[in-house]
């Protein structure tokens, strides 16, 4: 299963600086959107429908200039397509140095396009308001290159970039594509080129990144663009304040240096008791890689507590009462908060989606919720992978499941846990190993370090391909990748046993109950060695005890404890009642039947006992097609005097 957590990113502070300049009139949202539409183009490579967004900058002659984001631009020639529908292809482009995430790229078109009016960043600070506009990427809910222009707020604005170039923050609904599109003011001028939506664990929090224009400015010339006038020297930076601190805080967190972020944090709050995502951060630190669940606890109640309409820390409050308190209820209202604040928040609606499948038991309400999530982000395939699960282990909707799968494999080809999923499903439910093979076999392409994929392929050529060198490849590869991997050595340790090799079986199954000490199989399985080929019977005993301690409804261990009980100790009624266990556990146990008709007309003189059991095996025996052991049966009851 699958859970995403949400943190904030860091909020940044950028240094005022006077600046003297004509106070300009404030448009609105609808004539900023007109505007941002006339200057804002779609990037797509020649080999994809996959690509970014751009600015109009400037003109010369015939040939326009566009600035985009350097990573809009894989690939070696693209299709600019204009607000009035053109398709221009791109005459050059040029990426700056130093993994700056800014380019250039240019095109020729006889027809008159507005160029950005230029802005400044300066005077943004928290709270400022901007607008993004772009192109999201062609999917299933944006299929025809449809522009999407979102308002935000400013929430911080660096001294200090990161090694991208990012230095404006701010929180907006963006999506893949819009990169490269431009970030304006409340006057309608080009501020920033927006980079990426800010990522925690792969997926995004609600914060943006963008490079500011100044810094464009300090490269354009070396991009091969003109310089523009209007654009600002680089300020510098002054004494750090209380957002360069959570950034530092920030950084140190995610290189591991936990008490260096926590010092970082404190610090931001000593200068401003108020930040509340600092508590947030700080929060989540705590709970996170401190095990500090109080403290936590308490910071995110007073982030809350200064913005009652912090979704976010909400989301995180209810993970930590979920997680860490056992606070189902309290979790659930926090889950509902933030969906209250944010409806439109996938993740949020998939962790509400955990809480009720794993525990509060309510299947439909989760499914309900991966439901919710699909809808709001139709690629997030955490929800699709969740709701698979759900469908197969709990409402036996195995198409369901599959669909949910193929689903995932669709969104993202290159995800090796998505055909891993879908090949158990495809061998256990569809009876289709041809095809879980080739899922198999793609996870381990994308991914040859995933150790789990080796096994499950091992166990589909050893139980079903009827392809045991194969799986005994597979089985030295998960241990190869992983030594620790307990279930390997097991698998391995049958395969030595088929192998006649009793030494290396009993050697791996040693192994196996030493990396797992609670693997009841390994230990009914080493019992078994000890019994056939070994003649332990008190370490064979030792081992049955000790599996069926560990499983109190292992059949197996129950039945093979009875059979030594039976064949070497002479422990009749030890027997009988093992065997007893095993029927009530497995009702259609026909060896079970068997052997107590045995006991029973052997050694207890119980005749008729014996005669009800011998006819229980043979219907089981029947229903099984063992025709040598339905023969059998129908023999002893004749020398019961009965007919079959």
């Amino acid at each position: 299963m699958y859970r995403s957590t949400l943190i904030l990113s860091a909020v940044f502070a950028y240094t005022n600086i006077a600046l003297v300049q004509t106070i300009a009139q404030a448009k609105t949202k609808v004539e900023i959107g007109r505007l941002a539409k006339s200057i804002t183009l779609r990037i797509e490579p020649l080999d994809s429908k996959k690509g970014g967004s751009g600015v109009i900058l400037q003109k010369q002659g015939d040939i326009y200039t566009a600035i985009t984001a350097a990573h809009v631009l894989e690939g070696t020639a693209f299709r600019l397509i204009t607000p009035d529908g053109q398709v221009h292809r791109s005459l050059s482009f040029r990426k700056a140095k130093n993994n700056l995430d800014l380019a250039i790229v240019k095109f020729r078109s006889s027809n008159s396009y507005p160029l950005a009016d230029i802005g400044t960043s300066v005077s943004l600070e928290s709270g400022s308001e901007i607008y993004v506009a772009g192109f999201p990427d062609l999917t299933s809910t944006f299929d025809d290159g449809v522009f999407n222009f979102t308002r935000g707020e400013v929430t911080g604005n660096a001294s200090k970039p990161n090694s991208y170039g990012y230095s404006l923050i701010y929180n907006s609904v963006t999506l893949p594509g819009m990169s490269g599109g431009p970030v304006l003011n409340d006057e309608g001028k080009l501020i920033a080129i927006h980079g990426q939506g800010d990522r925690l664990n792969g997926e995004k929090t609600g914060f943006n990144l963008a490079i500011i224009i100044e810094r464009f400015g300090s490269v354009a010339a070396e991009l091969g663009a003109s310089p523009e006038p209007q654009i600002a020297a680089l300020p510098r930076a002054s004494n750090l304040n209380a957002a360069d601190y959570l950034l530092s805080g920030d950084e140190k967190e995610d290189k591991g240096d936990y008490p260096g972020a926590l010092a970082d944090y404190n610090q931001v709050l000593r200068i401003d008791p108020k930040y509340a995502l600092a508590y947030n951060n700080r929060g989540y630190l705590k709970m996170q890689r401190l095990n500090d669940v109080n403290g936590a606890l308490a910071d995110f109640n007073r982030s809350i507590s200064i913005n009652p309409n912090f979704a976010t820390a909400y989301n995180n409050r209810a993970f930590l009462k979920e997680e860490k308190l056992n606070d189902f209820n309290g979790a659930l209202a926090d889950y509902g908060k933030s969906l209250q604040i944010d409806p439109t928040d996938a993740k949020v609606y998939n962790n509400r989606g955990l809480l009720k499948a794993e525990k509060i038991n309510d299947v439909q309400g989760a499914i309900a919720d991966y439901g919710k999530a699909i809808a709001a982000d139709p690629k997030y395939f955490n929800a699709y992978i969740n709701r698979g699960f759900l469908r197969s282990e709990k409402l036996n909707d195995q198409k369901g499941a599959l669909a949910d799968y193929n689903q995932v494999v669709a969104i993202n080809p290159k995800y090796a846990v998505g055909y891993n999923l879908r090949a158990v499903l495809k061998a256990d439910s569809f009876n289709d190993p041809k095809g879980a093979l080739a899922d198999y076999n793609q996870a381990i392409a994308l991914d040859p370090k995933y150790a789990v994929v080796y096994l499950n392929r091992g166990i589909l050529k050893d139980d079903v391909l009827n392809d045991p060198d194969g799986a005994w490849s597979d089985y030295n590869q998960v241990i190869a990748l992983d030594s620790q991997y307990a279930a390997a050595y097991f698998r391995r340790a049958l395969l030595h046993d088929h192998r006649k090799d009793t030494a290396g079986a009993v050697a791996d199954y040693n192994q196996a109950i030493t990396l797992e000490p609670k693997y009841a199989l390994a230990y009914n399985n080493r019992g078994l060695i000890k019994l056939e080929k070994l003649d332990d019977v008190a370490g064979a005993l030792a081992d049955f005890n000790q599996a069926i301690t560990l499983d109190a409804k292992l059949v197996s261990g129950y039945y093979n404890r009875g059979l030594l009980k039976f064949q070497k100790t002479g422990e009749i009624r030890g027997a009988l009642s093992d065997f007893n266990q095993v029927i009530a556990l497995e009702p259609k146990h026909a060896d079970a039947y068997w052997n107590r008709a045995v006991l029973k007309r052997d050694n207890v003189s119980d005749r008729n006992g014996a005669i009800a059991d011998f006819r229980k095996a043979l219907q089981f025996y029947r229903e099984q097609g063992k025709t040598k052991d339905v023969q059998e049966a129908i023999d002893e009851l004749k020398k019961l005097g009965v007919n079959a």
